[in-house]
Protein backbone atom coordinates (compact mmCIF):
# COMPACT_ATOMS: atom_id res chain seq x y z
CA UNK A 1 0.00 0.00 0.00
CA UNK A 2 1.18 3.53 -0.71
CA UNK A 3 2.49 5.43 2.30
CA UNK A 4 1.82 8.84 3.81
CA UNK A 5 5.37 9.81 2.88
CA UNK A 6 4.60 9.05 -0.78
CA UNK A 7 1.47 11.18 -0.60
CA UNK A 8 3.47 14.09 0.80
CA UNK A 9 6.12 13.75 -1.88
CA UNK A 10 3.56 13.76 -4.68
CA UNK A 11 1.57 16.70 -3.31
CA UNK A 12 4.54 18.83 -2.24
CA UNK A 13 4.45 20.98 -5.44
CA UNK A 14 0.76 21.80 -4.84
CA UNK A 15 1.49 22.78 -1.25
CA UNK A 16 4.30 25.05 -2.38
CA UNK A 17 2.09 26.81 -4.94
CA UNK A 18 -1.01 27.30 -2.81
CA UNK A 19 -0.77 28.91 0.61
CA UNK A 20 -4.34 27.89 1.48
CA UNK A 21 -3.51 24.16 1.39
CA UNK A 22 -2.24 21.91 4.16
CA UNK A 23 -1.54 18.20 4.30
CA UNK A 24 -2.58 16.31 7.42
CA UNK A 25 -1.56 12.71 6.97
CA UNK A 26 -3.26 11.74 3.71
CA UNK A 27 -5.74 14.60 3.81
CA UNK A 28 -5.09 17.63 1.61
CA UNK A 29 -7.32 20.31 3.13
CA UNK A 30 -8.26 23.86 2.23
CA UNK A 31 -7.52 26.15 5.16
CA UNK A 32 -8.63 27.76 7.28
CA UNK A 33 -11.36 25.35 8.34
CA UNK A 34 -14.52 27.04 9.56
CA UNK A 35 -17.81 25.10 9.59
CA UNK A 36 -17.09 23.12 6.42
CA UNK A 37 -14.29 20.69 5.69
CA UNK A 38 -13.09 20.68 2.06
CA UNK A 39 -10.25 18.79 0.47
CA UNK A 40 -8.92 15.63 -1.13
CA UNK A 41 -8.17 12.49 0.87
CA UNK A 42 -5.53 10.40 -0.89
CA UNK A 43 -6.46 6.93 0.27
CA UNK A 44 -4.78 3.58 -0.32
CA UNK A 45 -6.12 0.21 -1.41
CA UNK A 46 -5.09 -3.39 -1.91
CA UNK A 47 -2.89 -2.41 -4.83
CA UNK A 48 0.47 -1.62 -3.19
CA UNK A 49 1.30 1.06 -5.76
CA UNK A 50 -2.04 2.85 -6.04
CA UNK A 51 -3.25 6.23 -4.85
CA UNK A 52 -7.02 6.60 -4.38
CA UNK A 53 -7.85 10.34 -4.31
CA UNK A 54 -11.30 11.20 -2.97
CA UNK A 55 -12.96 14.61 -3.04
CA UNK A 56 -14.34 15.46 0.39
CA UNK A 57 -17.01 17.99 1.40
CA UNK A 58 -18.46 17.77 4.89
CA UNK A 59 -19.65 19.85 7.79
CA UNK A 60 -18.17 19.45 11.26
CA UNK A 61 -21.57 18.62 12.77
CA UNK A 62 -22.38 16.40 14.54
CA UNK A 63 -19.28 15.73 16.59
CA UNK A 64 -17.38 12.63 15.49
CA UNK A 65 -15.01 10.24 17.20
CA UNK A 66 -14.15 8.48 13.93
CA UNK A 67 -13.01 9.96 10.65
CA UNK A 68 -15.53 9.92 7.80
CA UNK A 69 -15.23 11.32 4.29
CA UNK A 70 -18.60 13.01 3.96
CA UNK A 71 -19.80 13.81 0.45
CA UNK A 72 -17.73 13.82 -2.71
CA UNK A 73 -16.42 10.96 -4.77
CA UNK A 74 -13.38 9.13 -6.04
CA UNK A 75 -11.42 10.96 -8.72
CA UNK A 76 -11.02 9.35 -12.13
CA UNK A 77 -9.76 10.69 -15.41
CA UNK A 78 -9.57 8.63 -18.60
CA UNK A 79 -7.58 6.57 -19.27
CA UNK A 80 -6.63 6.32 -15.59
CA UNK A 81 -8.89 4.51 -13.14
CA UNK A 82 -5.93 3.52 -10.99
CA UNK A 83 -3.35 6.13 -10.12
CA UNK A 84 -0.11 4.13 -10.16
CA UNK A 85 2.56 5.71 -7.98
CA UNK A 86 5.20 4.37 -10.37
CA UNK A 87 3.60 6.00 -13.42
CA UNK A 88 4.92 9.57 -13.55
CA UNK A 89 2.49 10.60 -16.30
CA UNK A 90 -0.51 9.29 -14.39
CA UNK A 91 0.55 10.96 -11.15
CA UNK A 92 1.13 14.26 -12.94
CA UNK A 93 -2.36 13.98 -14.42
CA UNK A 94 -3.80 13.24 -10.97
CA UNK A 95 -2.13 16.29 -9.46
CA UNK A 96 -3.27 18.53 -12.32
CA UNK A 97 -6.83 17.26 -11.88
CA UNK A 98 -6.73 18.04 -8.17
CA UNK A 99 -5.18 21.46 -8.68
CA UNK A 100 -7.14 22.76 -11.65
CA UNK A 101 -10.43 20.86 -11.61
CA UNK A 102 -11.19 19.89 -8.01
CA UNK A 103 -9.76 22.57 -5.74
CA UNK A 104 -11.30 25.60 -7.53
CA UNK A 105 -14.79 24.14 -7.02
CA UNK A 106 -14.10 23.23 -3.40
CA UNK A 107 -12.93 26.76 -2.64
CA UNK A 108 -16.36 28.06 -3.63
CA UNK A 109 -18.11 25.95 -0.98
CA UNK A 110 -18.27 28.37 1.92
CA UNK A 111 -21.73 28.41 3.50
CA UNK A 112 -24.03 25.76 4.90
CA UNK A 113 -26.22 26.42 1.86
CA UNK A 114 -23.31 25.58 -0.42
CA UNK A 115 -22.80 22.34 1.49
CA UNK A 116 -26.48 21.38 1.23
CA UNK A 117 -26.37 22.00 -2.54
CA UNK A 118 -23.44 19.60 -2.89
CA UNK A 119 -24.86 17.00 -0.51
CA UNK A 120 -28.22 17.05 -2.27
CA UNK A 121 -26.52 16.00 -5.51
CA UNK A 122 -24.14 13.41 -4.05
CA UNK A 123 -24.45 10.41 -1.80
CA UNK A 124 -22.23 10.24 1.27
CA UNK A 125 -19.18 8.10 0.65
CA UNK A 126 -19.92 5.71 3.51
CA UNK A 127 -23.68 5.31 2.98
CA UNK A 128 -26.14 4.25 0.29
CA UNK A 129 -28.85 6.73 1.25
CA UNK A 130 -29.41 10.27 0.04
CA UNK A 131 -28.86 13.46 1.99
CA UNK A 132 -32.60 13.69 2.61
CA UNK A 133 -32.36 10.65 4.90
CA UNK A 134 -30.00 12.43 7.28
CA UNK A 135 -32.72 13.98 9.42
CA UNK A 136 -30.40 14.49 12.38
CA UNK A 137 -28.13 16.65 10.23
CA UNK A 138 -31.16 18.57 8.93
CA UNK A 139 -32.19 19.25 12.51
CA UNK A 140 -28.73 20.51 13.51
CA UNK A 141 -28.51 22.73 10.44
CA UNK A 142 -31.91 24.21 11.28
CA UNK A 143 -30.61 24.96 14.78
CA UNK A 144 -27.42 26.46 13.34
CA UNK A 145 -29.55 28.82 11.25
CA UNK A 146 -31.77 29.74 14.18
CA UNK A 147 -34.83 28.06 12.67
CA UNK A 148 -35.94 26.52 15.92
CA UNK A 149 -39.48 25.73 14.78
CA UNK A 150 -38.15 23.63 11.92
CA UNK A 151 -35.64 21.95 14.22
CA UNK A 152 -38.34 21.06 16.72
CA UNK A 153 -40.60 19.77 13.93
CA UNK A 154 -37.82 17.41 12.78
CA UNK A 155 -37.11 16.35 16.35
CA UNK A 156 -40.78 15.58 17.05
CA UNK A 157 -41.27 13.69 13.78
CA UNK A 158 -38.27 11.38 14.16
CA UNK A 159 -38.35 9.25 17.35
CA UNK A 160 -34.97 7.73 16.54
CA UNK A 161 -33.28 11.15 16.50
CA UNK A 162 -35.07 12.33 19.63
CA UNK A 163 -34.18 9.17 21.57
CA UNK A 164 -30.56 9.35 20.50
CA UNK A 165 -30.22 13.04 21.34
CA UNK A 166 -31.95 12.64 24.71
CA UNK A 167 -29.57 9.81 25.62
CA UNK A 168 -26.46 11.79 24.63
CA UNK A 169 -27.35 15.42 25.39
CA UNK A 170 -30.55 15.52 27.46
CA UNK A 171 -30.37 19.29 27.95
CA UNK A 172 -30.33 20.00 24.22
CA UNK A 173 -34.10 19.68 23.84
CA UNK A 174 -34.68 21.96 26.82
CA UNK A 175 -32.51 24.60 25.15
CA UNK A 176 -34.37 24.06 21.88
CA UNK A 177 -37.77 24.47 23.53
CA UNK A 178 -36.69 27.69 25.21
CA UNK A 179 -34.88 28.89 22.07
CA UNK A 180 -31.77 29.47 24.15
CA UNK A 181 -29.33 30.68 21.51
CA UNK A 182 -26.33 30.76 23.82
CA UNK A 183 -26.83 27.20 25.03
CA UNK A 184 -27.53 25.82 21.57
CA UNK A 185 -24.52 27.57 20.07
CA UNK A 186 -22.36 26.13 22.86
CA UNK A 187 -23.50 22.61 21.94
CA UNK A 188 -22.68 23.20 18.27
CA UNK A 189 -19.24 24.65 19.01
CA UNK A 190 -18.45 21.74 21.31
CA UNK A 191 -19.36 19.21 18.61
CA UNK A 192 -17.30 21.03 16.01
CA UNK A 193 -14.30 21.01 18.35
CA UNK A 194 -14.76 17.26 18.84
CA UNK A 195 -14.69 16.63 15.09
CA UNK A 196 -11.66 18.87 14.65
CA UNK A 197 -9.81 16.90 17.33
CA UNK A 198 -10.74 13.61 15.65
CA UNK A 199 -9.31 14.85 12.34
CA UNK A 200 -6.29 16.46 14.11
CA UNK A 201 -7.02 19.81 12.47
CA UNK A 202 -6.72 22.09 15.50
CA UNK A 203 -3.87 24.02 13.87
CA UNK A 204 -6.04 24.99 10.90
CA UNK A 205 -9.41 25.55 12.56
CA UNK A 206 -10.81 29.02 13.07
CA UNK A 207 -13.96 28.79 15.24
CA UNK A 208 -16.57 31.14 13.83
CA UNK A 209 -20.10 32.13 14.87
CA UNK A 210 -23.11 30.24 13.63
CA UNK A 211 -25.92 32.13 11.87
CA UNK A 212 -28.06 31.71 14.99
CA UNK A 213 -25.48 33.72 16.96
CA UNK A 214 -25.34 36.50 14.39
CA UNK A 215 -29.13 36.73 14.24
CA UNK A 216 -29.32 36.87 18.00
CA UNK A 217 -26.86 39.76 18.35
Amino acid sequence: MTTTAQVRQVLRPLLSRHSDLALVGRFLIIKPVHHILRGVFVDRCGNPNAFVPIKVVDILLPGRHMMTLGWGGQLYKAPYRIWDANNAVAINTMCEMIEYEVLPGLRQIISFGDFVAVASEKRPLSERVSYEAFTGMHMLLAVAHGDFDKAREIWDSDPQISRYMMSKVPFFYTALLSKDRLALAAFLHQWEAQTIATYKLEKFWEPTPFPLELEGG
